[in-house]
């Protein structure tokens, strides 16, 4: 991954749940799935938002560090 040579600090591993964009897709399909659990599409969401806001400052960083 680029992001660990820049940002060492954000390690995806120690997410709950979500740690790749794969598992966040896979995710997200889980979701929106009409059988999914209210409660399971509160935990999604909540991992997603965590994950999601990881990704977004490795990408703030690498464009600063660029």
């Amino acid at each position: 991954m680029v992001s660990s040579g820049v940002c060492p600090d954000l390690s995806y591993q120690n997410l709950e749940g979500i740690q790749d964009g794969g598992a966040a897709m896979t995710a997200c399909r889980e979701a929106i799935h009409p059988e999914t659990p209210t409660e399971r599409k509160e935990e999604i969401n909540k991992q997603l938002l965590v994950y999601c806001h990881m990704d977004t400052c490795a990408m703030v960083r690498l464009w600063q560090a660029w």
